[in-house]
């Protein structure tokens, strides 16, 4: 376990390996990698709510709370950025008939 059990200062992500999620002492369900986990903690400063079990040999890689965050907003801002490019192209008249979703990518 990484740091402090009741809270989480990392993302994870499992690149190798099977792993079980155990939520009050029960086991909830497992994955293989590629996964994500410990993002609702790191995002909500919110308690950890479950135990991940490695049944094979992991791989994990341990994103900082702070890079995590970092990341996320530039993602934000990018998506922000192309949706305004998206609204200005429908703005223009010959535009019009396109089809919005085309626009959007």
């Amino acid at each position: 376990m990484l740091g402090n059990p009741n809270r989480s200062e990392h993302h994870l992500k499992s690149l190798q390996g099977e792993a079980l999620v155990h939520f009050l002492g029960k086991q909830v369900t497992s994955f293989g990698a590629p996964a994500a986990f410990g993002e609702q903690s790191v995002l909500t400063g919110a308690k950890r709510n479950a135990s991940i079990l490695c049944l094979t040999p992991c791989i994990v890689l341990t994103v900082p709370k702070k890079l995590y965050a970092q990341t996320l907003a530039r993602v934000h801002a990018r998506g922000l950025q192309l949706t305004a490019k998206a609204a200005a192209l429908r703005a223009l008249a010959f535009c019009r008939p396109w089809d919005p979703e085309r626009l959007s990518q």
